[in-house]
């Protein structure tokens, strides 16, 4: 009789044993496999971001510019005004965003006649009704170009005559009009905006 509740005995002991080292290997399988699954959800999030940044100000980023030396001569305009220190800034965000440099002139020259402005705005950009206030060049040509791209150009706001009404409202649309066609046509016509 001993012995039967020794071997019962021994018995037991060996499942309990044997049920916590098969507790012990599945918890750890768990967190390994939880460990695993982190880490190739965090390193593809960590692609997702660097493939597809969000844009926010004041932000850098790689210049890939390709200059239309020809769009590119629209910044010209702008030399012996307080907007040459803006020329290299904008020449880059008009690379980066693709927005051509006579949207920026044409639209400076309307809004601020390119030397009546403050605060690095000379577009006259505005956001809730109030006119918005820049620290930089980098930060303001930066703005106005995603402004331009994201706001204007992909909804098909991409003519001067577009823009009545929604990046101005004005009570004298032909003489803004005229304003910002002084530079904002172009001596050729290419794909990116119609003439």
């Amino acid at each position: 009789m001993k012995n039967y509740h020794q071997e019962i005995y021994k018995h037991d002991e060996y499942r309990k044993g044997n049920f916590i080292s098969w507790m012990f290997f599945f918890v750890t399988l768990v967190l390994g496999l939880g460990i695993v699954i982190f880490v190739i959800l965090t390193s593809l999030e960590i692609e997702k971001t660097i493939e597809d940044p969000t844009p926010t100000l004041p932000y850098t980023y790689p210049i890939k510019v390709n200059y239309n030396t020809s769009d590119y001569g629209f910044f010209a305009h702008w030399i012996g005004t307080p907007l040459e220190e803006a020329i290299d800034y904008c020449s880059e965000a008009s690379g980066y965003f693709g927005i051509p440099a006579r949207v920026f002139v044409g639209l400076s020259f309307a809004e601020s006649n390119f030397k009546n402005f403050d605060d690095f705005n000379p577009w006259g950009m505005m956001a809730g009704g109030q006119v918005l206030n820049f620290k930089t060049w980098h930060e303001s040509c930066n703005k106005f170009a995603m402004m331009m791209k994201y706001t204007f150009f992909e909804n098909g706001y991409d003519t001067p005559e577009k823009l009545v009404g929604k990046y101005i409202i004005t009570d004298d649309p032909a003489n803004w009009l005229a304003a910002v066609k002084k530079y904002w046509q172009p001596i050729y016509c290419d794909n990116s905006l119609k003439c």
